[in-house]
């Protein structure tokens, strides 16, 4: 399977309303990490339960992400991306879409994994970390250095690679079959 590239994040904002692109993409990583055969309309069924207003344009791009998204997931070349604004936006809009995104994949993962499954402490952590990630506020001091480029592009590969991880634990088959490590 190749991989597929997400739709633009413009162009996912502008198919629905009242509701934040990166929230609904990490909504469904969330989703498809526990559930990697999550069927596109539980997904599309949630989304629309958020925002009113998606008209067929939108369902069609909503498609294009849950497809682009499940490729992504299951690139063995380990290609998935977030879908976050791009670096033309300012870096206070960038990391509160950011932490919508934290908020929407934790949301997903509320939504489908087993209360009881004993969970490595690995993606325990993991979980702690991207919920504080989830309440972070950007203080725009109206000085974006370097240095806060850096450290936002440094979160979102840890982002990045703790999904990848955490699919490929919740997707292990069994305690023989267990999952590539990135180190």
């Amino acid at each position: 399977m190749s991989q597929q590239t997400l739709p633009d994040f413009d162009v996912v904002a502008g198919s629905i309303h009242h509701t934040d692109p990166s929230e609904i993409h990490g909504m469904l990583c969330g989703m498809l990490c526990v559930d990697g055969a999550t069927p596109a309309h539980l997904w599309l069924d949630q989304v629309s339960s958020e925002t009113a207003e998606v008209n067929l344009l939108g369902q069609d791009t909503l498609r294009e992400l849950f497809e682009a998204t499940v490729s992504q997931l299951g690139d063995v070349n380990l290609g998935f991306c977030l879908l976050l604004p791009g670096d033309e936006e300012g870096l206070p809009e960038r990391t509160a879409a950011l932490s919508r995104w934290c908020q929407g994949f934790l949301f997903g993962l509320g939504l489908t994994i087993d209360s009881d499954r004993q969970l490595p402490a690995e993606l325990r952590e993991f979980f702690t970390d991207l919920t504080k990630i989830s309440q972070v506020n950007y203080l725009d001091t109206g000085d974006d250095s370097d240095s806060d480029e850096a450290d936002y592009a440094e979160i979102v590969e840890y982002i990045r690679v703790g999904v990848i991880l955490t699919n490929q634990e919740l997707h292990a088959r069994g305690p023989g079959d267990m999952p590539a490590r990135l180190h």
